[in-house]
């Protein structure tokens, strides 16, 4: 049922952004492959740093297990089964249907005995991953539209698509914002919860595993919130990782001939990642072109973006599609030697 509702939705959203965009165009032009080589050969390190940067909050959470009890401090995490469960679940999510494949990091995390991989502890640190790549995202919609807006005319903006994009930026800042500070809260005092647990336990016995999970989840949280260098390290490499989708993003567009100033890929990097929130059709089908088709509209006026665009727009979903196979047939790789450890019990 929820690939028909996924394939049925991603066709709607399809046929919506097709009518702004060529989905498929007749003829791809690159007038410059020299900067798609380029943008090919960024995918290894922009794979790379999202897949380790979870490593300090995973370490974080467990050192603190330790301290109530005892163990080994240095091997608190497997860094190899770190790197491959990130390369093989980003490709799970582009492909499973209204954003499933988010299960799976936590799921293949939970292969290594080390204590810094239990399900809850993965589950609580992909989810808070995400609550803050959403923030990510739209403090670089503002960037962009900070640095480029105030010259909206010269910089190839337009106006009316601008202030439309801000006022969803505005809207889903403030909902990640409000989640991320609910997190917080119920994190730092889980015993919050225990009257709403109480009264949902006593009505539907089927509730106790979840809100024992749940529990579970927000206490391998706890510690992440005091983790000073740690914290520091994931928010480093989460900065540098967006920074690399930016500049892959910047390659393929010259590669394309669009004559983009690098705020202009920073800007189309934000509306994609906004658009590919929305849970619609399998490989990021239909969300992934309403973020393209957004991005043009935004930049119609900048020079190359009419011959360009639809170029520009199936090559980065090609790369993009095709980059993450790649990777994931390194992350299996990496995955392999788990499969000969003990399980957790």
């Amino acid at each position: 049922m929820s690939w028909l509702a996924s394939i049925l939705g991603g066709a709607a959203i399809m046929a919506y952004a097709s009518r702004h965009l060529e989905i498929v165009p007749s003829s791809l032009a690159v007038p410059r492959p020299g900067w798609l080589v380029a943008a090919i050969a960024l995918q290894i390190p922009y794979g790379l740093v999202r897949a380790i940067r979870i490593a300090p909050l995973l370490e974080a959470s467990a050192a603190a297990d330790l301290q109530e009890g005892s163990g080994d401090r240095e091997a608190l995490v497997d860094r190899r089964v770190i790197m491959g469960s990130g390369l093989v679940a980003f490709l799970v999510v582009m492909v499973l249907p209204l954003r499933l494949g988010e299960a799976a990091r936590p799921l293949l995390l939970a292969r290594s005995p080390r204590p810094g991989h239990k399900l809850a502890t993965g589950a609580a640190v992909v989810a808070l991953e995400r609550v803050l790549d959403g923030l990510f995202v739209v403090l670089m919609l503002f960037a962009g539209l900070l640095a480029l807006g105030g010259r909206a005319g010269e910089a190839g903006l337009e106006p009316a698509v601008s202030a439309a994009w801000q006022a969803s930026g505005q809207s889903i800042g403030g909902l990640f914002v409000a989640l991320l500070l609910l997190v917080f809260a119920l994190s730092r005092s889980p015993r919050r919860l225990d009257r709403l647990r109480a009264w949902t336990e006593a009505r539907a016995r089927w509730s106790v595993r979840v809100w024992t999970f749940a529990l579970k989840m927000l206490h391998a949280l706890t510690p992440i919130w005091s983790a000073g260098r740690g914290a520091l390290w994931f928010l480093v490499m989460s900065a540098g990782y967006w920074l690399l989708t930016a500049l892959q993003m910047w390659m393929t567009m010259r590669a394309c001939g669009i004559e983009a100033e690098f705020m202009h890929a920073v800007l189309v990097v934000a509306v994609v990642g906004l658009s590919l929130q929305l849970p619609a059709g399998p490989a990021q089908l239909g969300s992934f072109q309403l973020g393209m088709a957004g991005s043009v509209a935004l930049l119609g006026a900048v020079s190359g973006v009419a011959a360009g665009g639809a170029s520009f727009a199936a090559i980065m979903y090609l790369l993009s599609l095709l980059g993450a196979v790649a990777m994931a047939l390194v992350g299996a790789g990496l995955l392999r030697p788990a499969r000969d450890q003990p399980r957790p019990s």
